[in-house]
C-alpha cells in the first residue's frame, strides 16, 4: 500500500503531491476498514480522504501488494536455505560440536535477524 498526502497551500490553488512515512500508515487504519476505494485505473485504487487542512489519498494497487510478498519471500527463502544446510551438516555428522552449532546458529540468527518477524511464533 502506498499513502500519499496531496495538500492545497491557502495562498495558491494548486496541489501538491507529498510522499508519506511509513508509519504515518497507522494513523489511516480506520479510513481503509470502511474500504470505499475507488478504481481510477487498472489494478489501482484510491480513496480521498480529508485531514483538517490536507487530503491524502490513499492508493492501493494488486502490484504493490505481490512486490511486497515478494520482497517478504526473497529473505526467507535466504534464512530457510541456510536452516537446512546447517541441518544437512549436523544431520551427516560434518559438525558435531555442541559450541560450533550453537555459534552457527547465533550467526544465523544475526544474519537474518529482520526476517524472523515473518516467521510464526
Amino acid at each position: 500500500m502506498i499513502l500519499c498526502a496531496a495538500s492545497r497551500p491557502s495562498f495558491a490553488r494548486s496541489f501538491t503531491l507529498v510522499g508519506t512515512p511509513k508509519p504515518k500508515l497507522r494513523d489511516f487504519g480506520h479510513h481503509l476498514i470502511d474500504a470505499d476505494l475507488t478504481h481510477a485505473s487498472g489494478e489501482v485504487e484510491v480513496k480521498l480522504c480529508p485531514e483538517s487542512d490536507e487530503v491524502y489519498v490513499l492508493c492501493r494497487s494488486t502490484g504493490r501488494v505481490e512486490k511486497e510478498h515478494a520482497m517478504r519471500r526473497r529473505p526467507l527463502r535466504a534464512f530457510t536455505r541456510d536452516l537446512n544446510k546447517l541441518c544437512r551438516q549436523v544431520a551427516r555428522g560434518a559438525l558435531t560440536d555442541v559450541r560450533t552449532i550453537e555459534r552457527r546458529l547465533a550467526w544465523l540468527e544475526e544474519r537474518h535477524g529482520p526476517t524472523r518477524r515473518f516467521l510464526p511464533h
